[in-house]
């Protein structure tokens, strides 16, 4: 009788040292590695940053990011190579340097108007990359912002943007349709280089304007031909406008 009363102890106390063991393990599995076994990432509401790097080559699909959130800090979804969605919160003023680099299952986003400033490389090897809405408050398209953007066939450049910097378009291999509003002051040298589908591109403006722009040499390819509202200019690389 006694011997089973023991038995019967040790049984408990067996079942229940297991039971701890399996607390302490969960409890010691830390946010990251739950994030990163989820495919839809939800932001908590009332978070305002995306810190630096935060999301580095997260596996998943799908990110909703809250409305309280006003910046996007470098690298923050780096390397997130099967992400496909993301809706980017109305209020957003600042997406970060290389900050969906290689997010090279994204096909579409939709950048808020409120987004004054864009970060170098943001979007660099974004390969499938279709369609993106440059948004009215930005003043410049930094470098490499859509470089190696091969799907990339079209972008209107709003009256906003002053200045165009070196490599912001480079190697968008079937980029074929770019619109340039009157705002624009300086396109750097590299800026559509090489896009060998682009071989003309719509300037809101009249020849005299677009004179008045600086152009560096190699700002396009060569032989792209520049449709102005009272006529065409055929640029031959060279260099443009105000020096």
């Amino acid at each position: 009788m006694l011997l089973k009363i023991v038995c019967g102890i040790i049984y408990i106390l067996v079942i229940f040292l297991f039971l701890f063991v399996l607390f302490i393990i969960s409890n010691n599995t830390s946010p990251e590695e739950d994030i990163y076994s989820k495919k839809i990432l939800k932001i908590s509401n009332g978070i305002i940053k995306i810190n630096k790097y935060a999301f580095e080559n997260w596996g998943g699909t799908i990110i909703e990011l809250p409305d309280t959130i006003k910046k996007i800090d470098d690298g923050a979804f780096l390397g997130c190579g099967s992400l496909h969605y993301i809706k980017l919160p109305n209020g957003l003023t600042e997406i970060g340097r290389h900050c969906f680099a290689s997010a090279i299952s994204l096909e579409s986003i939709s950048i808020p108007k409120t987004v004054n400033h864009i970060g170098a490389s943001a979007f660099v090897k974004c390969k499938s990359l279709k369609h993106i809405t440059i948004p009215e408050n930005l003043i410049e398209i930094e470098g490499y912002v859509f470089a190696d953007c091969i799907s990339l066939e079209h972008i209107e450049i709003p009256n906003n943007i002053k200045k165009i910097h070196s490599y912001a378009f480079e190697n968008c291999k079937n980029l074929n349709y770019v619109l340039i509003k009157k705002g624009i002051i300086e396109i750097d040298a590299n800026a559509f280089i090489p896009c060998p589908q682009l071989k003309y591109i719509d300037y809101e403006g009249t020849i005299e304007e677009w004179k008045q722009i600086k152009i560096s040499s190699y700002a396009f390819d060569d032989e792209v031909v520049i449709k102005c509202t009272d006529g065409f200019v055929k640029l031959n690389h060279q260099a443009w406008g105000k020096k």
